[in-house]
């Protein structure tokens, strides 16, 4: 493989040359940076990581900017390219990783985001403005479906956003607007199963394929039980089946779409999440107030099991941590926001335990997700209902606070996805004026080398 890297100013222009059985690929990689960012302008000395196979190249700012060209097999094994950047004292300024990919001979074309590492900034891309939309993670990034609009009636938008160049492609509209309904992913596909209307639930199901050019297609999908599901969410139990929350809660069953009733629980909490503990077996964890269980509800192959945990919450969110556990963050009993957390272990005997001062500042209605290395919640309301312009990043496995971070906009109701690329993605919800944003906003980490 034969890789050509040229600098001039902020952006880098590069081909990789991927050579082998006599077939050729090119790979185009950019940088880009947040609208406005002047990140890159220091930048001396720069340097290009291949991590498979592992190879590091250097260049030195030129007039002309800089120069690499790189020789690699294409092996065919699946790589990411980091991208730093050096000022004349030597001190890293700037860092970018793009998802892995296939070092192979592909056509294909990459751009890095190059921010200040452990830093929030804008994407170069938005997102139509809007709230309680529905959020779905895919192998290339992520999908975001229906919500409010800004008068708040319910939106018909979807739109995915591509980690590999950080644009935004807007897809066909919803056959009907959706008020955040559960979004369960299979591969490229997505299933969208109901949601409300704005004044009930619905029974529509649709899938809606990722891959149809140029911005997707719908099929309908039977719901023969004829389950109406409103402002609920699809929690993946396992690679084909996905939990509904709600009273009573549904099964779901991606590709026959079938649904049935989930049964050993009368109900389950709109906030859940998917973890692959130490054992290996995938499993769901939902939490919530205690309408209808304890509040803590792990649901692992067709085991329902409650969780005691003392005080419930409201207005929290939940997430994984890098170890295989839980993190229950933000809310509080109605009256008063904690600023503790709730670790959740599952397995088949789960625990929850109390996990003293994680925050801060006591918020609710925060946005939240994990790398591998570290745990951002993001903005939130505050115990006066202010809302909230920082976000708290800990440490992914110990859950200890490692900095606070200022966002772009400060905003409550929005949503957190990790990305392919080990950033992560903050978007929609309300700004301080009760307005939704457009703004997407992401965490750039410190650079992990592989």
């Amino acid at each position: 493989m034969t890789v050509e890297a040229r600098l001039a100013g902020p952006l880098l222009a590069t081909a990789l040359l991927a050579a082998c059985g006599g077939e050729t690929g090119t790979i185009s990689v950019s940088l880009t940076t947040a609208p406005g960012s002047t990140v890159l302008d220091a930048v001396q000395t720069l340097q290009l990581t291949v991590t498979e196979p592992r190879e590091v190249f250097t260049a030195e700012r030129s007039e002309g900017g800089f120069a690499i060209s790189i020789d690699l097999p294409a092996s065919g094994s699946n790589g990411a390219l980091v991208v730093d950047g050096y000022d004349a004292q030597g001190n890293r300024i700037a860092t970018g990783r793009s998802p892995t990919f296939p070092v192979a001979a592909i056509n294909a074309r990459i751009a890095v985001y190059m921010a200040t590492p452990m830093s929030i900034g804008a994407s170069p891309s938005s997102l139509a403005p809007r709230s309680d939309m529905s959020t779905g993670t895919l192998s290339y990034g992520a999908i975001f479906v229906g919500g409010k609009d800004a008068t708040g009636a319910p939106s018909g938008q979807v739109e995915v956003y591509n980690a590999f160049d950080h644009s935004v492609l807007v897809g066909v509209a919803l056959p009907m607007p959706r008020i955040h309904p559960p979004v369960a992913v299979s591969g490229t596909q997505v299933y969208i199963l109901g949601g409300s209307d704005g004044t009930k639930p619905t029974s529509d199901f649709y899938l809606f394929d990722t891959t149809i050019s140029p911005a997707g297609a719908y099929a309908s999908v039977s719901n023969p039980s004829g389950f109406a599901i409103g402002d609920q969410i699809a929690v993946a139990v396992d690679g084909t089946r996905y939990a509904i929350s709600g009273a009573p809660p549904i099964e779901f069953q991606v590709g026959t779409a079938a649904t049935t009733p989930l049964s050993g629980v009368t109900g389950l909490p709109a906030t859940g999440v998917t973890v692959v503990p130490a054992d290996q077996i995938a499993t769901a964890i939902f939490a919530g107030d205690g309408a209808g269980s304890t509040g803590i509800v792990q649901v692992r192959g067709s085991q329902v099991t409650e969780v005691a945990a003392g005080t419930l919450r409201v207005g929290h969110a939940i997430t994984q941590t890098a170890d295989g556990k839980v993190l229950v963050l933000g809310g509080g009993d109605g009256t008063t926001l904690s600023p503790d957390g709730i670790a959740i272990t599952p397995g088949t005997a789960p625990t929850a335990t109390v996990v003293p001062g994680l925050l801060a500042t006591p918020r609710s209605d925060v946005a939240i997700a994990t790398t591998p290395r570290y745990i951002v919640a993001a903005g939130g309301l505050a115990q006066d209902g202010t809302t909230l312009g920082d976000a708290v990043v800990l440490e992914a496995t110990t859950l200890a606070p490692i900095t606070t971070l200022p966002l772009v906009v400060p905003r409550s109701g929005a949503v957190a996805i990790a990305l392919q690329n080990d950033q992560i993605l903050i978007a929609g919800g309300l700004d301080a004026t009760g307005a939704p944003t457009s703004v997407i906003e992401l965490f750039t980490p410190d650079t992990d080398v592989e």
